[in-house]
């Protein structure tokens, strides 16, 4: 921070570096890999520099990535503008859209090449449109086929996620707050929105965070 300007009431900043960073599922996949997982990483992107600052990202972090690009959206930057360690402003360019039916099956596609080689099958849904109810459905029910452990997470921070949308999973790990969403209950207790949610979904082991 500068100063306060005097044409309006706002704080005036002076840049002095920036950094960029990979993050949402794409991190996931990348802490898999920390973990001596042998890690594949398959979303959308847009056809632009970030796609390509994210390829290079994962491979530098030993991922496999299967991009599929998609001129219909950019990728999703997220930028935060920081003063001494504190967030003034943050600044998402996203489009929300779900993908096309072609798209849809280009994932599958992918699984279905690698599913003799998968143990455990991680959603990492950031609710931005490129994981639909009907791909859930769909990859969930090839995993089971072939007995695969699903995981799945799905945010409500500043976008609308509904995680009981993930039936027949082995685990989730929602907030309390997304698991509230979910159920539309604001009252009961932890322990019975979880019995609640696995009635709902018949979700194998749940833990909330807080």
């Amino acid at each position: 921070p500068i100063n306060l300007s005097q044409e309006e009431p706002i704080v005036v900043v002076k840049k002095i570096n920036e950094k960029k960073f990979i993050g949402g599922a794409a991190i996931v996949s990348c802490h898999a890999a920390g973990l001596n997982a042998n890690s594949h990483f398959i979303s959308v992107t847009g056809d632009d520099k970030n796609s390509d600052f994210l390829k290079n990202g994962l491979k530098l972090n030993k991922v496999r990535s299967h991009i599929i690009k998609d001129n219909t959206r950019p990728t999703i930057l997220k930028t935060r503008y920081k003063a001494s360690n504190r967030s003034l402003l943050k600044v998402t360019e996203v489009r929300e859209h779900d993908i096309s039916k072609k798209i849809s099956r280009q994932i599958i596609n992918i699984i279905n090449k690698k599913i003799k080689k998968i143990d455990v099958f991680i959603f990492s849904d950031f609710n931005y449109g490129v994981i639909t109810s009907e791909l859930i459905h769909e990859i969930v029910n090839i995993c089971k086929k072939n007995k695969i452990n699903v995981v799945a997470d799905c945010q409500s921070s500043s976008q609308y996620g509904d995680i009981s949308k993930y039936n027949n999973v082995d685990f989730v790990s929602p907030t309390e707050r997304e698991m509230r969403l979910a159920l539309s209950d604001n009252n009961s207790s932890l322990s019975v929105l979880a019995n609640q949610f696995r009635e709902k979904t018949s979700v194998k082991n749940i833990v909330i965070t807080l």
